[in-house]
């Protein structure tokens, strides 16, 4: 009777040691990926033509074309994959409104285009629409 008793106790003292090491892994797996993600780092890009050597640092969000001197000229959202930060997306996006509301009140205004795929959350999404709309001559608060 006192080995039944002792294994049992052995039993459950083993099995508790168990719970205790898997529940000390979930929460050591939780800490590793709740930990906060860098905040991406943006900035107003201008050039004549986006480059593939453009983006090896930059990600095109938005781009807006607009004609200066006879030339169209590209303004582009970006978000920076390496380097010093920037603005941050707000700020950047505030940059890019100014040049787009400057080349609708003049004129020279031709297009405005998110990039395929490039939207990476519902922060950007919102920043895009937001422009959309105000190239499209609406303006959108969000």
């Amino acid at each position: 009777m006192l080995y039944v008793a002792l294994a049992a106790f052995l039993l459950l003292m083993g099995t508790a040691g168990y719970i205790v090491y898997l529940n000390s892994r979930l929460i050591g797996e939780k800490k590793y990926r709740s930990e906060p993600v860098q905040a991406a780092s943006y900035t107003v890009y201008m050039t004549r033509s986006f480059t593939g050597e453009d983006a090896r640092n930059l990600a095109p969000v938005a781009v807006m074309e607009y004609r200066e001197g006879g030339a169209s000229m590209q303004v582009c959202l970006c978000r920076i994959h390496s380097g010093e930060p920037e603005l941050k997306l707000s700020e950047a996006a505030d940059v890019f409104k100014r040049h787009l509301e400057a080349s609708l009140k003049n004129g020279s205004f031709l297009s405005f285009r998110t990039e395929p795929g490039s939207l990476r959350d519902e922060e950007e999404q919102r920043v895009t629409e937001r422009l959309s709309a105000a190239s499209r001559g609406k303006e959108m608060h969000g």
